[in-house]
Order: C-alpha cells, then structure tokens, then sequence
C-alpha cells in the first residue's frame, strides 16, 4: 500500500501527498515495489520573506522523514512590460519587487523558440521617477537577423526561468530580409556621371542614387538602364544602370569631392569619392568694346571724372599671365582684387596712388580655365572691374 504524508510547521500542516511514484533506486536498495516516492511544489504559503521550520511526517503517526528543514524563501514579484516592437529593436522593462537591486534576464521568444537573451538592467529614468525601484529595469533588444525574413512573427518576452511573459506579449511583426547594395562608379567627369547599381535581396527592383558633396544633394537618378556588361557578370537583370550629365553649378572652376550612394541609405558606390575640378560652362570671350567693361560704384551713382581711377589689363584673354595697369590719384589707397566668376575671391592687394600709372603683373599658373573679375576699389567705395578671360 501506498503511505500519505504531510509537510508540516508546528501544528500547521502545509500540504498532504500520497508517496506513489515509482523510484528505482527504492527498488533496488531492496524496498517493495519502489513505487514509494513523492515530490511536489513548495507552498506559496511559506514563500513570504518569513524563516520556517518545516517537518515530513506519515499522516496519522508521529513518525518524522528525516530532520526538521529551516527555510526562508520570497514569492517572485515580477512586474513589467513589452512595451514596442519595430524592425531594429524590442523595448520594454521588468523587474522582481522582492529583489529590486538585482537585475533579470528576459528572452525573445517567437512562439516558443527562444532567440535571444538580454539583461532588463538600463536606466529608465521615468521608472526611477515612478519610485519602481532604482529603475535601472529596461532593456533595448537589437533584432535578431534570422527575424527579417518578409514573414509575420509572435513575439513575447518573458523573465528566463520564469513562466512570466511581460504585458504587451505578444507583439506582431513582419520585416522585410535586409537590402545588400552592390554598384560602382564608371566615369565621373565634367561631362558625364556614369555607373551602376543594384540591390542583390531585390533584383527586380531599380534603385535611386544620389550625387552629392558632403551634406548636399548635386542629382538624383533612377538606376534602370540595362548594362549588359553587368548581367554578364552576374548581376540580376542587368537593368541597373545610370548615366547623366555633370550639373553646371558644379562647373564653377572649384574643386569638388563628389560621391554617388543609394538613396536613403549609407551605401556609396565603389570609386567614390572622386575629385574634380571644373571650368564654368559660361561663353569665353574677351569684351570687344570698352562700352562692355565692367564699372559700378557701391554707391549706386556712375563713377566721378574727378576720381582719377582707370584700370587696363593685358592680354586679354591671357593663357596665364596679365598685367593690370591703374591710375590713382596722389595717396588715394585702393585695393585691388581677383574673384572667379562666382565671385570667390582669389588674389588681393592693398596699393597707393602717385598720380601716375603702375603696372602690377599677375600668374593665373594655379588657376582653372575660366572668367575672372579684376577690381580696383578706391577709398570712398568706388571701383573699376574688369573681365579676364584665361584660356589655358
């Protein structure tokens, strides 16, 4: 027959439980049938913070299963939430009131398969705020890759060793496989923008780069022209490639450290960057006639004859080298100056008149093609420029 037993602390018994589970090394230790076993949970009565003195006795008798057993042990208070989930993270918090300066671990799960684990140990000061503990709960779960697959997943998240699942489990999610971004830049010249690219996850699908120089954005393109050279080399369709003209406020006879990316990612074409220098696309010519020379005055009225300022360069046009001749009166200062045709100045020199003509020779060597403005402004804030046309 089978026996009944009790767990018991002074006169309170805590549980009954008939001892009928086969064990064989009962059995073979020579005791009957083995069949007199028992195991069973520890009340939830004695998991409150409290010490206890607990017994194993056969009911009906005062015969005792071994020593009185001293034990302390708290019920786990777990209390948190699965709080958003999107296609980088899962957030949320958790912790154990019983035990709040320790940190709990938590698992991912999709169903009942266990992704990831991760300690809830971040700081939430909003947590901190609500007088949850030293709010150092939260956790910020990357992703895991094997979950963008394009297909939905059930997400939960629930403290390891526990059957507890956060609030908000389960949360529904669907990401889409990651794009692999693959294309090169051909030709990047001051005619032409040329390349490829392709998206390996998304063969059938153009892509849109962007041409740009630091923060700014010189062109966007679609990238769907077929390039036979790149299915031949195994790249999908082969409908991938681009080809545009170079923008004109990028011939400015600056120099321009331009690369061509993927439009709203981090990926830059192989070969970027390149570095170019551009002439402005503007007619080249010198002025035929005086009556085409440039004179302004700050002022807004024509220059006084009584100023007694002239400016004359020569050659014009020039394959490197002029010479600007002027004309100030006695001890009128002056400033003369060299901007491109944007007007970035690129020379500068403070003189003096004497009332009688100088020449000041000038070496466009490290200079662009282009047209250039040559100034002389006088005291007063009057000036005479005139246009330098260099054709190298």
């Amino acid at each position: 027959s089978s026996l009944t037993i009790e767990l018991y602390e002074g006169s309170t018994v805590h549980a009954t439980v008939v001892a009928n589970a086969y064990r064989a090394d009962v059995k073979s230790a020579g005791y009957g049938t083995g069949n007199y076993g028992f195991s069973f949970a520890l009340p939830a009565s004695l998991k409150d913070g409290q010490a206890h003195q607990v017994s194993l006795r056969v009911k009906g008798s005062s015969f005792n299963i071994g020593a009185a057993k001293s034990l302390t042990c708290f019920t786990k208070l777990y209390e948190g939430s699965f709080e958003g989930a999107d296609c980088t993270s899962l957030r949320g918090w958790v912790w154990d009131k019983n035990h709040p300066e320790s940190a709990l671990v938590v698992e991912l799960l999709d169903g009942s398969t266990v992704h990831s684990i991760y300690n809830a140990n971040i700081l939430r000061p909003d947590l901190q705020s609500a007088g949850t503990g030293t709010g150092k709960y939260g956790f910020n779960i990357p992703l895991p890759a094997n979950l963008r697959d394009g297909k939905p997943h059930q997400l939960s998240v629930r403290v390891q060793g526990s059957t507890y699942v956060l609030s908000g489990s389960p949360r529904t999610l669907t990401c889409s496989v990651p794009s692999q971004f693959y294309g090169s830049i051909n030709v990047l010249d001051c005619s032409t923008v040329q390349g490829w690219a392709w998206d390996k996850t998304y063969p059938e699908s153009s892509l849109t780069i962007e041409l740009y120089e630091g923060s700014t954005v010189h062109a966007t393109v679609v990238a769907n022209a077929y390039r036979a050279d790149v299915k031949s080399a195994g790249y999908g369709t082969g409908n991938y490639g681009f080809s545009f003209a170079l923008p004109a406020s990028l011939k400015d006879g600056q120099a321009h450290q331009l690369s061509v990316r993927v439009k709203n990612s981090s990926y830059t074409l192989n070969n970027s960057p390149k570095t170019i220098t551009c002439a402005t696309t503007a007619r080249i010519a010198a002025p035929d006639e005086p009556s085409q020379e440039v004179e302004k005055i700050f002022t807004g009225t024509r220059e006084q004859p009584e100023l007694d300022i002239d400016l004359v360069i020569s050659p014009n046009p020039t394959k490197r080298k002029v010479t600007a001749s002027y004309s100030l009166g006695v001890n009128v200062s002056a400033e003369l100056t060299i901007t491109n045709i944007v007007g970035r100045q690129v020379w500068r020199q403070v003189v003096k008149g004497t009332g009688e003509r100088v020449e000041m020779p000038y070496d466009f060597d490290q200079l662009p093609d282009g047209i250039y403005i040559m100034q002389i402004a006088a005291t007063g804030h009057k000036f005479v420029a005139k246009r330098i046309v260099l054709i190298k």
